[in-house]
């Protein structure tokens, strides 16, 4: 695949410093390049899984077959520095790689920061202008269509192959160039648990209206949690029904969590009049059992869920970018908003109405930035009888002191409707089911 230049390698010190070695191994990689090679390492700068380790295998490759050791370093060290610093991350590879890290931000005058399990931390590292240009071009797929980032095209944002999300501006936005790295959060039951998002009681609770196949709405304040509780509720399906996902950028990765399960992420392209109201119809051609819009962003998408959850898809969900202590009724009155936004021709209050046949459940989530806090606050169940929006709240956090996010509990204010639970029975929910979790709360 590569051809081998004699008169260098002959020529060559056996052992020289890593940058000296960067530099010939890099010019090799372009001189000696093949569509193959620039897919991969392009696949590799993009975060596509497991292409990573192909790179770092054909970067040793090179070494040996240019009888190149480096200074104090394996083989196997310095195609890890080599490939960093040109094809990855470099600096931020630790970073990314850290678990309890949700976000990498840097900013316009080149200073790191992170999210770790909701809490902002800074980080000594310094980036100039170029190096922060250069590490979003390599962390920008390739392949990825409009997504340029110039004077001309100040604002990019796209999802990434391993399903973390990008978000870059650069002049005459702002003074530099700068981005916000979000990791994908593909967090279970448990782990939401032990951050304190929820407790078991609660987990159940959601658990039972998932089997049940209520239609879902989780609202919250930016970083709330919401996109990795979808994904929980998602994950927490019927693994024999037909799903799909209807997205501007596909963010939930599904598919890739569950590869045996009947998963279809389709992502809505206008340019080549692939819109949301479009996708919607062909989608509607291909069987769901469920529909899955992971997040309203006003384009389209309100009114795409509204139809989906009022056709017979039970169990579709989606989440909204709503204030955290919004009221469920706000929640309500803001998700009808959108929906106007986007071009619905009714009055105010039929599409109010329309939403609360929509969404049986209504999850509001709040985060405490100061504490990397994360917690569901109330859990309601939404009906309506005649024309009448009845709002009926079965979970609430209580904290114990003046302090929201401090000492606690998850208080059970409510039952299910006899509606609600009779919905659920079709789907397999017991009667031993629902006294597991609400037995001893008086209807």
């Amino acid at each position: 695949m590569f051809r081998r230049n004699k008169e260098s390698t002959e020529t060559m010190p056996s052992t020289l410093p890593i940058m000296e070695v960067n530099q010939i191994i890099v010019q090799h990689l372009i001189d000696n390049s093949t569509n193959e090679s620039v897919d991969m390492f392009e696949k590799a700068k993009a975060g596509v899984p497991g292409s990573m380790l192909a790179c770092l295998d054909k970067i040793v490759e090179v070494m040996h077959e240019l009888k190149i050791t480096v200074e104090d370093m394996t083989h196997d060290e310095a195609a890890l520095i080599i490939f960093n610093r040109n094809y990855g991350m470099g600096e931020l590879t630790p970073l990314y790689e850290d678990p309890e890290i949700d976000e990498i931000r840097v900013t316009p005058n080149g200073r790191v920061y992170v999210v770790r399990r909701g809490l902002l931390q800074r980080v000594p590292i310094q980036f100039t202008n170029e190096e922060t240009g250069n590490l979003i071009n390599r962390l920008k797929p390739i392949a990825d269509v409009g997504s340029p980032l110039d004077e001309s095209h100040p604002m990019m944002e796209l999802v990434r192959p391993d399903g973390s999300r990008i978000t870059a501006l650069c002049r005459p936005v702002t003074e530099g160039y700068c981005f916000a790295l979000r990791k994908p959060g593909n967090l279970s039951a448990q782990d939401l648990i032990k951050l304190k998002t929820m407790d078991t009681r609660v987990s159940k609770i959601l658990k039972l209206f998932t089997t049940g196949r209520r239609n879902i709405l989780v609202c919250g304040g930016v970083n709330s949690g919401k996109t990795t509780l979808l994904r929980l509720l998602a994950s927490q399906l019927d693994p024999r029904l037909s799903i799909r996902v209807l997205d501007i950028d596909n963010e939930l990765k599904l598919e890739k969590i569950h590869p045996d399960r009947e998963i279809w992420e389709l992502e809505a392209h206008p340019e080549v009049g692939a819109d949301m109201k479009t996708l919607f119809t062909k989608i509607l051609r291909l069987t769901p059992d469920v529909i899955i819009v992971p997040e309203f962003r006003g384009m389209g998408e309100v009114l795409t869920t509204i139809e989906a959850c009022t056709r017979g898809h039970d169990g579709s969900m989606a989440t909204a970018h709503f204030s955290s202590f919004a009221s469920v009724e706000e929640a309500v009155r803001n998700t009808a908003m959108l929906a106007l936004q986007e071009g619905v021709q009714l009055p105010l209050p039929l599409v109010i109405e329309r939403v609360a046949q929509a969404f049986q459940i209504i999850i509001q989530m709040f985060t405490d930035s100061r504490k990397g806090i994360k917690k569901i606050t109330t859990i309601t169940e939404v009906s309506i009888h005649n024309g009448v929006i009845n709002y009926n709240t079965i979970v609430e956090w209580t904290p114990y002191t003046e302090d929201f996010s401090g000492e606690g509990e998850w208080k059970i204010a409510n039952p299910p409707s006899m509606e609600c639970i009779e919905a659920m029975r079709v789907y397999g929910v017991s009667e031993a089911d629902i006294q597991e979790v609400f037995g001893g709360v008086s209807y």
